[in-house]
Order: structure tokens, then sequence, then C-alpha cells
């Protein structure tokens, strides 16, 4: 179970402590969502792909999530020039870095984890177990459904369904999902029936504990300088 085949790789990046990774994540992640200035996002634009080429993925295997998210940006472009806003193309570049650093950050640091792994790592952190868990089962369960929409679809192909604009696509495709949604409720019913005959008790039981090496404390010093440089950047950079 994983979240990509990004998990699979070797590189410097997936040997570093898990919960550092995450911290990591969550501190740029805050300090994205607040920065303003296109050149500091910029640069960090720039660190998130650099951190994705030491973690050995290429742009062309996230492209479809890339388009999926600039699509947005054009459309939040659009809008603004619909409505005459004259600042509408620099809220676009902002949020145009933003989100593609966001994403490639993301990726490189989280995406690049197993998901028992993250599980492990939010329970370090004093994560609720609860919240833990229930983003694992969240995770399982997705995978889950994706297969099973899989089935749904290619059986509908091989019944020869063609979708259209007609009122026999719409028909089909809300059975498509309605069946999906009920096989979801069964499922769940099964996954916890299955886990209460193994005496499941709610806690998060902690079997593999981490151990924060030499790579990691580079890692940190790094990380903390490139954020105390952005961070002064921003703050030093002129404001319209």
């Amino acid at each position: 179970m994983r979240i990509s085949n990004f998990s699979e790789r070797e590189s410097w990046i997936h040997a570093l402590d898990p919960r550092l990774r995450l911290i990591t994540a969550f501190v740029f992640t805050v300090f994205l969502a607040w920065a303003s200035s296109p050149c500091i996002l910029a640069g960090a634009l720039l660190l998130s792909l650099f951190l994705m080429n030491c973690a050995k993925i290429r742009l062309v295997e996230i492209a479809g999530r890339l388009a999926m998210l600039n699509l947005l940006v054009v459309m939040l472009l659009g809008a603004g020039w619909l409505l005459s806003d004259q600042h509408a193309g620099d809220i676009a570049l902002i949020i145009f870095f933003r989100a593609n650093t966001m994403l490639l950050l993301l990726t490189s640091l989280a995406g690049t984890m197993d998901v028992v792994n993250m599980g492990h790592a939010l329970a370090h952190l004093r994560i609720p177990s609860r919240l833990a868990l229930l983003f694992l089962f969240t995770i399982r369960h997705i995978d889950l459904l994706h297969e099973e929409f899989q089935r749904l679809r290619d059986s509908m192909r091989i019944r020869a369904f063609r979708p259209g604009v007609n009122l026999h696509t719409y028909k089909s495709l809300a059975s498509l999902l309605g069946t999906l949604l009920v096989r979801s409720i069964l499922r769940a019913e099964a996954i916890h029936s299955a886990m209460r005959c193994r005496c499941f008790s709610g806690r998060f039981y902690l079997v593999r504990h981490f151990e924060f090496r030499r790579t990691d404390t580079f890692f940190s010093l790094g990380m903390i300088l490139t954020l105390t440089l952005l961070f002064w950047g921003e703050l030093s950079w002129p404001k319209h």
C-alpha cells in the first residue's frame, strides 16, 4: 500500500526521517500561504524543483497533476479579466507560484513516503491517533474505490457503452455513481467487521521508531537557512 510509486525509489530524500519531511512540508506550506512577493515565491519554486530532482522525480511523471492545477489558475485569471480586475494578472501569478510550489514540494517530501511510514510519523509527532488511523484508512479506501471504479467502468465498456450528451448517458453515469457508493459502504462495513474480529481497539501501535541521523541534521540546517533567507526577502521586498 502506498501513495504513489515514488516511494519505491532510492535517494537521500527517501532516506530522511519521515517526521522531518512532514514538519518541513508543513512549515514551507504555511510560509507559501503567507508570502505574496512573486520573486520570493519563484525562489521557493526553484527550491521545490531542486528537491524533486533530488527525489528522482521527473516533471513529466506529474504532468497530469500540474496540467489540472494550472488549468484552474487559467480559469481564475480569465474570471479576473471578465470582472475587469486590474490586479488579476498579479494575483494569478501569485496563485500560480503558490500552487505549483506546494504541489512539487509535497510530492517531493510527502509523496515519496510510504503510507505506513507516514502514519507512524504522524503518531510520533503526537497527532491524535484517531486522525492518524483515519488518514491510513482513507488512503486505503480511496485505493479500493479506485479499483472498484475501474471494474465498473470496464464492465460498461464491455457492454459497448459510449458516453454522449443524451439521457441514456446521464442515467448510466448516475447508476455508476450509485453502485460505487453502495459498494463503498458495503466494503467499509466488511473492513469494520474484520477489524472487530481482530480485536481492534482504536489504538495506533508503533512498531518502528525513527532515528535522527547526520543527513537529517544537514537537511534541517539547510532548510532553516533557506526559509530564513526567504522570510527576510519577503519582509524586505517592496510592497505596492
